[in-house]
């Protein structure tokens, strides 16, 4: 940390290109299907975030204006994650134990 205060983070362009992209977007609606952008997109997971906040601050220049729907990127969606091993193990037993009790409990006769 310097002196003079917090240290700025290292700018990697990341900012610049995602304040282009917006204006892009926000000047031609159908900017957001450029493949140059789904491949900006792409390259980085912290690009699509630094894109919303570029078209979050272009929109406070310009309040009255309706963002259109076909003027969306495509962001990148999180992978779906899998239930843990040692869930489905834990389930399995909870119900393995569930059925045993079960079949303690019934009557010697069988149901009638």
């Amino acid at each position: 940390m310097s002196k003079g205060g917090p240290e700025q983070p290292v700018e990697d362009g990341t900012a610049h290109w995602a304040a282009h992209w917006a204006a892009r977007i926000d000047a031609e609606p159908r900017s957001a299907h450029d493949p140059d952008l789904a491949t900006w997109l792409a390259a980085d997971p912290r690009h699509a975030g630094a894109l919303l906040r570029a078209r979050a601050t272009l929109a406070m220049f310009a309040p009255g204006a309706k963002a259109e729907p076909e003027a969306q990127p495509q962001l990148p969606q999180p992978a779906k994650t899998q239930r843990p091993r040692r869930t489905i193990a834990l389930l399995g037993g909870v119900g393995a134990v569930a059925a045993a009790l079960a079949l303690a409990l019934l009557p010697r006769g069988g149901w009638r």
